[in-house]
């Protein structure tokens, strides 16, 4: 009887997870030259299902190729005990122009195959993510189904098991020199770069990776994904991108003109920077906030917590398979990895309810509406049971701010109505919920 509760615990704690819709892929991109800023050992793999270790790319020869201080076996190892598979990247922007060499060689090819397997095996990688940027002609869409076609068969016949994904443009653009339904065959999915609308390549101050768009913009993720579903890929297939980066330029308003003075920075640098040096916004339509500097007249554009909850809301509502991050490390604020714990908590399975006793614990949901507002919002906090509940309100930087609320609840649906427009400039806050031994955290905007 005890074997049988066992299974049957075991079978709900998967079922679980996959009602709540939380099965999801994560992919977090690792530069070689992140292990400083984040070593291994510093990683909240719990929010991550695999990581790709960027990148070795081929030379003329078939040689792999990769930065002098490549090598981090400590890597894999941290993944592998917390059972994230990892993946070698190879190619990457600049460093993929060898690969029209090789492809259009059959030897070379070969050679390049043979080396690339090999240098999985003994570095103990578990795939291999090709990221060709880009192909631009007819002859080299026939190249990339070539390369990626050998290598398929390749680890299928040697029985390797070893993964097997692309990253793919988000538009025609570059999108219209990959043969796609040809090459769903051979890959597990398709990381799809849906960031990077906003550039020097743009004529308008836009976002950089929009859910949704406005009509005459740049693209969103929504349009990336549709575009790739009429090209023939399937949804569980498709994982879509999430940057852990802002982009800016000179200008004096959403959409006005791109003025030039195009940068980048780091989600880290942006959080510090935030209702200090810059003036925060929020684009309702296309869920994702901006920025302005007032007095040096610049625009910027980034991700936050709440940004990034709405783009994993996008994945679970409409089935798709995951998201890719890049990258890991570029988040850190504080010491903690906070828009990698926004991806973690709204797609995998950490934090939903199942401990590692294997119980199926009473679950709870919360969420802020309206979200953004201006004056007054409300909590709405679901429990399965009676439980003492407290909610903690912190900064963006992650400050502890006041306590919301500290009490019995009682099972079923509660509302807590508070009022911050006296206590809270605009901005993005987090809230944590703890009820019990469990906790949830969700964000919310207020905008004045």
């Amino acid at each position: 009887m005890k074997k049988k509760s066992g299974v049957l615990i075991a079978f709900l704690s998967a079922l679980w997870v996959v009602l709540l819709g939380q099965d999801k892929v994560v992919v977090g991109y690792y530069p070689a030259w992140m292990k400083y800023r984040l070593p291994a050992a510093s990683i909240r793999f719990e929010n991550l299902t695999h990581i790709c270790h960027a990148f070795v790319w081929p030379d003329e020869n078939g040689n792999l190729i990769s930065y002098p201080d490549f090598g981090y076996s400590e890597l894999v190892e941290c993944a592998h005990d917390e059972d994230v598979k990892v993946l070698v990247s190879v190619g990457g922007y600049g460093q993929s122009w060898g690969f029209p060499i090789v492809a259009g060689n059959s030897a070379l090819l070969q050679q390049f195959i043979e080396n690339l397997i090999d240098f999985c095996i003994e570095n103990n990688y578990d795939g291999i993510d090709i990221d060709w940027e880009f192909p631009y002609s007819d002859r080299d869409r026939n190249l990339v189904d070539t390369l990626v076609s050998r290598l398929g068969k390749y680890i299928r016949k040697e029985e390797e098991e070893l993964l097997l994904t692309m990253a793919v443009p988000a538009s025609s653009y570059y999108g219209q020199w990959f043969d796609l339904d040809f090459l769903e065959n051979y890959v597990d999915w398709f990381g799809c770069m849906t960031y990077d609308f906003m550039g020097e390549w743009s004529p308008v101050a836009t976002h950089n990776s929009p859910l949704y768009s406005r009509s005459g913009t740049m693209g969103s993720i929504a349009d990336a994904v549709q575009y790739l579903m009429n090209r023939k890929v399937g949804k569980e297939k498709i994982l879509i991108g999430i940057p852990f980066y802002g982009r800016g330029c000179n200008a004096d308003r959403l959409f006005g003109a791109n003025n030039g003075g195009n940068f980048e920075k780091l989600y880290s640098e942006i959080a510090g920077e935030l209702h200090t040096e810059w003036e925060y916004y929020w684009d309702e339509m296309c869920k994702v906030p901006y920025a302005f500097h007032k007095e040096e007249r610049r625009f910027l554009s980034f991700d936050d917590t709440l940004s990034v909850r709405f783009k994993c809301e996008f994945v679970r509502e409409n089935q798709l398979r995951g998201a890719i991050i890049w990258a890991l490390g570029q988040d850190i604020v504080n010491g903690e990895e906070v828009l990698l714990a926004a991806v973690g908590e709204n797609l995998t399975s950490t934090g939903i309810g199942v401990h590692n006793d294997g119980k199926v614990c009473e679950g709870f949901k919360s969420y802020c509406y309206p979200n953004p507002f201006n004056s007054m919002a409300t909590l709405n906090i679901s429990l399965d049971g009676n439980c003492y509940v407290r909610i903690d309100l912190y900064d963006i930087l992650g400050r502890f701010l006041f306590r919301l609320y500290e009490g019995y609840m009682s099972a079923g649906e509660d509302r807590l109505k508070f009022d911050a427009g006296s206590k809270l400039p605009s901005g993005c806050y987090m809230y944590v919920v703890s009820a019990g031994s469990r906790k949830f955290r969700g964000s919310f905007t207020v905008l004045k």
